[in-house]
């Protein structure tokens, strides 16, 4: 298999291995920094020694004369409410405002879990690419290779607590001074939550980039020919195509690299009926009218008499439907009627086209 099939083909793996739990990474990471945000209010606002671990009573927002003084610690007495929290009590808390089921000891495991996963592919990529010839010709896909080779998958939670911890403190509390700086529980916890959240970002970059090489490659290697015969398209939907799509439709996307892992597996039936979903919910997006219609093929006629679209995505769906068996409701009912790689190809070209046009790309 050559190297950017295989590429291909091991991005497929990682994101369906890996896509959701990234959505979902993302979004509790999201909701722990607000949690800590919210605890932070409650907090004494020092670092300074046993300071660190003071809290206001039930973690309520202390009114201005409630306030805790990091100056002068306990040496006037301290404001009734506030008492010393542990690092499992603020851990309870913030599991509490994110979800009842939501565990953060299972989070931060499922985090470093996740970095391991994208470090075996990142090696993955590395490794197809270790004897890849980038001549004087792909100095541009050399560089972008270089940048991919040496990526770093965003920051520890190390550096986000580092980044937030005063290197001195000031305080007028001897023992507090004593003790030295004491790291709040909540902003522990917030590290970990921005190394989830820093990740999930770094990783969409990464694959942004990585198909950007293989596109440019793939345009250099394969088509040189103005008249671009789409037999040699190792994928039917690009990742930058079908990361856009992500945005406003999820299932088109993910049905899209399920249709390219058919693709790449050579199962041309599979990748028939799944460009028909597709086909049939973008068809749906662009108008009220057409998704009452029942039946691809009378969905695709309303769109040629109506003029739906314009002149060049008309012909596009006019090949679809002449040109291609993809569309025909009898085809996808009929269990005679096989689909070859022949097929598929006729109907890539048109089918881009078309969901570009859809979604504004």
């Amino acid at each position: 298999m050559d190297p950017i099939k295989k590429t291909r083909k091991t991005i497929s793996e990682f994101k369906s291995k890996y896509d959701t739990q990234l959505e979902q990474i993302f979004r509790l990471s999201q909701k722990v920094i607000d949690a800590c945000e919210k605890i932070q209010n409650s907090w004494s606002g020092s670092f300074a020694g046993w300071h660190g671990r003071m809290y206001f009573k039930d973690f309520r927002i202390p009114s201005i004369h409630e306030k805790f003084s990091g100056e002068w610690g306990d040496i006037h007495g301290i404001p009734d409410g506030w008492e010393e929290k542990q690092a499992e009590e603020v851990c309870a808390k913030i599991e509490e405002l994110v979800d009842n089921k939501f565990l953060m000891n299972k989070f931060e495991k499922d985090i470093n879990e996740l970095r391991k996963g994208i470090k075996k592919f990142h090696t993955e990529v590395n490794i197809i690419f270790s004897s890849f010839n980038f001549d004087k010709n792909l100095l541009k896909e050399k560089n972008l290779f270089d940048q991919i080779e040496t990526f770093k998958f965003g920051k520890t939670k190390a550096f986000f607590i580092k980044n937030e911890i005063p290197g001195t403190i000031m305080t007028r509390d001897t023992e507090a001074m004593r003790q030295g700086i004491c790291m709040a529980a909540w902003l522990y916890y917030e590290g970990v939550a921005f190394e989830g959240k820093s990740i999930y970002k770094s990783v969409n970059n990464f694959l942004d980039l990585l198909d950007r090489l293989i596109r440019q490659l793939e345009i250099k290697l394969s088509f040189n020919n103005k008249n671009q015969d789409f037999s040699h398209y190792s994928i039917i939907f690009s990742d930058f195509l079908l990361n856009k799509v992500k945005k406003q439709d999820r299932k088109i996307s993910i049905l899209g690299y399920e249709a390219n892992f058919n693709w790449q597996a050579g199962c041309w039936n599979g990748c028939g009926i799944l460009m028909r979903i597709i086909l049939e919910r973008i068809l749906d997006k662009k108008d009220i009218k057409i998704k009452q219609i029942e039946g691809l093929e009378k969905k695709i006629n309303y769109c040629l008499l109506n003029k739906i679209f314009g002149k060049s995505l008309l012909g596009a769906l006019k090949k679809l439907q002449h040109s291609t068996k993809i569309t025909g409701d009898i085809v996808a009912h009929d269990s005679n009627i096989l689909l070859g790689k022949e097929d598929i190809e006729l109907a890539i070209v048109p089918l881009n086209m078309i969901i570009k046009d859809v979604f504004g790309l």
